[in-house]
């Protein structure tokens, strides 16, 4: 996937594990703004932080365009996990994923078929300059 900026500020992040309320109180601090800057985040937006659904949805459903990410390993888990005809595994109790015992079967499909479209490699080309991005 490939983005052409040439406003505003770029910001990235990685590894938000599900800490989304975070994120929005240091982006308000620097002033982001969605008309103008854009945000890539590095993967990993879900697991042992305390709102995974929570930063799942904020990226995955942006209507703003501001808000970029590429797929993670802990987003690949989630994926995995949802796909898998009786979910088990060590993602739930060793990754941080016990947060999925709480969601239903049919949103966990959702957001793993969701995650899937996710790119795994993305470049901007902001004022001039390239920049790649990968988990």
């Amino acid at each position: 996937m490939q983005v052409v900026k040439n406003s505003g500020r770029l910001f990235v992040c990685t590894d938000l594990h599900g800490n989304i309320r975070t994120l929005h109180k240091m982006l308000n601090k620097v002033g982001f703004d969605v008309t103008q800057d854009l945000l890539v985040n590095c993967g990993d937006l879900v697991d042992r932080g305390p709102d995974s659904a929570g930063t799942l949805k904020f990226f995955l459903y942006d209507k703003t365009g501001a808000y970029l990410t590429v797929r993670g390993n802990h987003d690949q888990f989630l994926a995995d996990f949802a796909n898998k005809a009786e979910p088990s595994g060590n993602w739930v109790y060793f990754n941080g994923g016990v947060w999925a015992l709480n969601e239903e079967r049919h949103v966990l499909k959702t957001y793993a078929e969701d995650v899937l479209k996710l790119p795994v490699h993305l470049s901007v080309d902001f004022h001039g300059n390239r920049y790649a991005f990968v988990h």
